[in-house]
């Protein structure tokens, strides 16, 4: 069997199977336009770097099974779940959305609330 060239080059470039081919959209906004809850049906880890300190920062991206079209980036709390997660599954990303998407997902609620520090911290409720 031949090497896949084209198909080695797109998995080289390809940033993320959650965010190619879907619009970026705001968590609030989401949690807003459906206040009976989101499913979360994909998830991942991500690292950035720190604004201010200049540190690696972890943080998670999310697909909603109402928005499968658009991904959110996750705060602090979504992103101790998706880790644990992914923990579970040995690192395996791709093996555990596939197992969370034939569950149903996890449906969760969304509110923030603002820190003494001045920070928004997203409240995630599992329903």
């Amino acid at each position: 069997m031949a090497f896949d060239f084209k198909g080695s080059a797109k998995e080289a470039v390809t940033n993320s199977v959650i965010i190619d081919g879907r619009e970026k959209a705001k968590l609030e906004t989401l949690a807003l336009a459906y206040p009976n809850g989101l499913t979360v049906v994909m998830a991942e880890l991500a690292i950035t770097t720190d604004e201010k300190t200049g540190e690696p920062k972890e943080y998670c991206r999310l697909v909603f099974a109402e928005e499968q079209k658009k991904y959110v980036n996750g705060g602090s709390a979504f992103t101790k779940v998706v880790r644990s997660w992914v923990e579970a599954f040995d690192g395996d990303v791709e093996k555990m959305n596939a197992e969370l998407s034939a569950s149903g997902g996890v449906k969760v609620s969304v509110s923030s609330t603002r820190l003494q520090n001045g920070n928004n911290y997203t409240v995630v409720n599992v329903l």
